[in-house]
């Protein structure tokens, strides 16, 4: 038979991040600088988090962040 390890849990409820915030950032697309809305440098900025890491690697991960964010800019 198993030892029981602990008698209650107690779950204090789930915690969300902050907002995120603008940063200003710009991008160039064929040369054009491109001004973002909120949505579209968050996104930006979420995959330059992960330029160095096996992510970006990933063939699956650039095709569907490609996509995602070719929708959101329609440039």
């Amino acid at each position: 038979m198993k030892k029981m390890k602990w008698k209650t849990l107690q779950h204090n409820g789930i915690l969300f991040p902050p907002a995120y915030e603008a940063q200003g950032i710009k991008i160039k697309i064929k040369g054009e600088s491109v001004n973002l809305d909120l949505n579209q440098e968050e996104m930006v900025y979420q995959w330059a988090k992960k330029k160095d890491t096996p992510y970006v690697q990933d063939k699956v991960f650039q095709k569907n962040f490609t996509a995602d964010f070719s929708k959101n800019i329609r440039f």
